[in-house]
């Protein structure tokens, strides 16, 4: 993956732009001390426009795109003068499997009799641990505000459940086997079957788990109110007079067909070491992957997901710190610059990190996540994702006061805190919030959600607001020296120094 350097590539995409386009001007940049405006601007501008480009194609992992991503990064934490972060190597190997389940096939029993549905059904995920079993059908409302409980071995239906919806990842701490979504709405019906065909990912380290996952388009649909023996609109007034959650008094089963395929992608890890061997470190992350060339539909003039905001600007970002970092005074603490893979495959990528950490995971105190960043105004306020989940919040709004940066922390921000890389570490004791501008400025996150997410229009252009990003890269750096420094943040559990990096 790291074969050609970043001026071959130069050669062969045509289309580095100036300052840290090429290794010798990596070089110079990281003589350059200091966290201008000017110079920070045009050097995020300059790495989003080349990760971004056509020319990487989406930076899809197992492509060509990953090769000039990861090759890109080591060759510029090499010139800024990082050492290899992964046990003397640039990139952590992250090994994936990728399942596509098709023909699926849902049976239910219940008052109406057994009926199968075979058509108009289609499944993101089947777990084989589920497969065949008869399973519980318990309803729920779409607004069910209560506690799930225990729901293993059973399968849950709603009225109409939203994919990401509030209550989702509540659902999923119940662990049921199965779940079945109704998909009313042709248009999101369309969406529905191009996420299914695009398979699902896991690390081909971890057994298949988590609960199956079916969408029933209206013939589906009215196949298992056959089953019922009744109809939605019926259940609806018995749900709501049971505090939305209701037995069927129906069973299903399933199965599917399953084609498995296998990519070794990697995860870039620098390290700069600190000037106190032993006491900790701060590591900055941000994905480099997106979702390759399949963005839109089929006969689109373009379906490149270039992914200029998500994620091209949050590996800019860090970029930049590391940078100016290195060109500075050393913090005590050592940093681990790290781009991680496959966030768009389930933040699977900072997993693999969390489960083959360089050294022991304790031996970090802080972290923080860099995702989807050129959005905000120069004058947004910082919003932190993770508020009240780590002990940093302090620290952080500490830093932010220095810089004259206003915090603003909203409850409905926090539906966030789990979709970004920082959960996978803060989960494993590493607290990694993501502190950003972006989600400070509601009005240009919201046209941003609606308009360029996840879509080919997501690309390098003049409308991608590099003003909020650029002065939170001043931020990131004064927060890796706050959080650097063993006199101005201790944890609340010192970390363990054996297995610490050698001098």
């Amino acid at each position: 993956m790291q074969g050609m350097t970043v001026r071959g590539k130069v050669r062969q995409i045509g289309r580095f732009a100036t300052l840290c386009g090429v290794a010798a001007a990596l070089a110079a940049c990281a003589t350059t001390a200091g966290v201008g405006n000017a110079t920070v601007e045009r050097n995020l501008r300059s790495h989003v426009e080349t990760l971004a480009s056509d020319e990487f194609g989406g930076r899809l992992p197992g492509t060509k795109g990953e090769d000039l991503s990861v090759a890109y990064q080591v060759d510029a934490l090499k010139a800024y003068g990082f050492e290899p972060g992964y046990i003397g190597e640039w990139t952590q190997p992250v090994a994936l499997d990728k399942t596509v389940v098709s023909a699926p096939r849902l049976t239910f029993a219940g008052d109406g009799g057994t009926v199968v549905a075979a058509d108009d059904l289609y499944v993101l995920s089947a777990s084989a641990d589920g497969e065949g079993k008869r399973l519980e059908l318990i309803a729920f409302a779409s607004d069910f505000d209560g506690e799930f409980g225990d729901l293993s071995g059973k399968a849950v239906v709603f009225e109409d459940l939203q994919p990401g919806a509030a209550l989702f990842g509540p659902l999923m701490e119940a662990n049921p086997a199965a779940v079945l979504i109704p998909v009313r709405d042709e248009a999101r019906l369309g969406r529905v079957a191009g996420s299914v065909g695009s398979g699902r990912w896991r690390l081909a380290s971890e057994v298949d788990s988590g609960p199956s996952l079916f969408y029933l388009g209206p013939d589906a649909l009215a196949q298992l109110e056959t089953g019922m023996g009744t109809t939605f609109a019926k259940l609806a007034p018995r749900l709501r007079k049971n505090s939305g959650r209701l037995d069927t008094a129906t069973a299903i089963s399933y199965g599917v067909a399953r084609d498995v395929k296998q990519i070794t992608s990697a995860n870039v890890l620098g390290r700069l070491a600190g000037t106190r061997p032993g006491s900790g470190a701060v590591i900055l992350l941000a994905h480099w992957d997106h979702l390759g060339d399949q963005c839109g539909s089929e006969g689109d003039a373009d379906r490149i997901c270039n992914g200029a905001v998500d994620n091209a600007s949050g590996v800019a970002a860090m970029l930049e710190v590391a940078r100016i970092m290195a060109a500075g005074k050393r913090t005590e603490r050592d940093l681990y610059i790290m781009g991680n893979t496959a966030e768009e495959m389930g933040l699977l990528g900072a997993q693999a990190f969390v489960n083959n950490p360089p050294v022991p995971l304790d031996y970090f105190v802080a972290g923080f996540s860099l995702d989807t960043l050129a959005i905000g105004s120069r004058d947004a306020p910082v919003t932190i994702i993770g508020y009240g989940l780590t002990p940093l919040d302090a620290g952080i709004e500490e830093v932010a006061a220095k810089l004259g940066r206003k915090v603003d922390v909203r409850e409905e921000d926090q539906q966030f805190a789990r979709r970004h890389d920082g959960w996978a570490l803060t989960a494993a004791g590493i607290p990694a919030p993501l502190v950003s501008s972006s989600f400070g400025d509601r009005g240009a996150l919201e046209s941003f959600l609606s308009e360029r997410y996840h879509s080919a229009s997501d690309e390098y252009d003049d409308t991608v607001d590099f003003g909020g990003v650029t002065r939170d890269v001043a931020l990131y750096v004064e927060l890796v020296r706050h959080f650097g420094d063993t006199a101005k943040y201790a944890p609340p559990v010192e970390p363990q120094t054996e297995g610490a990096p050698a001098e």
